[in-house]
């Protein structure tokens, strides 16, 4: 929470759990003594990620047109989230870089589990998600 007298500075708001009772200030220096091997304390970074392409091992995909996937807190602020419900999207990692990684293991296991699979095995659902997949990739030659 920025301090708005500072913004340069960081307020702390302490609640009692539930049933308890206020917390002094004299526990205040106790309670952030607690605190150990923070090295930053910043913003998570929501900007978007712009999704033009995805390359496997032996494949790539290309979009036809670039989708931008914007990252949301969880609940708890702990986690950043994606979802995209056209594609049956929904990832999620503690930092950045986590949450790209699992971003591009997620399209390619759904290329892999639903274009790349045979379309007879597929569920009703399963073949409409391929549908849209199959609209919204193109296959590309492997660079």
């Amino acid at each position: 929470m920025m301090n708005e007298a500072h913004p340069d500075q960081l307020t702390f708001k302490i609640q009692p759990a539930e049933g308890g009772s206020e917390v002094p200030v004299s526990s205040l220096t106790q309670c952030l003594t607690t605190l150990v091997e923070v090295d930053e304390i910043s913003e998570h970074d929501l900007s978007p990620f712009v999704v033009t392409d995805v390359e496997a091992a032996d494949w790539k995909i290309r979009l036809q047109k670039p989708v931008k996937l914007t990252p949301t807190l969880s609940d708890s602020g702990q986690l950043l989230c994606l979802a995209h419900p056209a594609w049956d999207l929904d990832v999620f990692a503690a930092t950045r870089s986590e949450l790209f990684r699992e971003l591009k293991e997620q399209l390619v296991m759904l290329w892999q589990e639903y274009v790349s699979e045979d379309e007879g095995i597929l569920s009703e659902p399963a073949k409409q998600l391929r549908t849209r997949l199959m609209q919204d990739f193109e296959e590309v030659p492997h660079a």
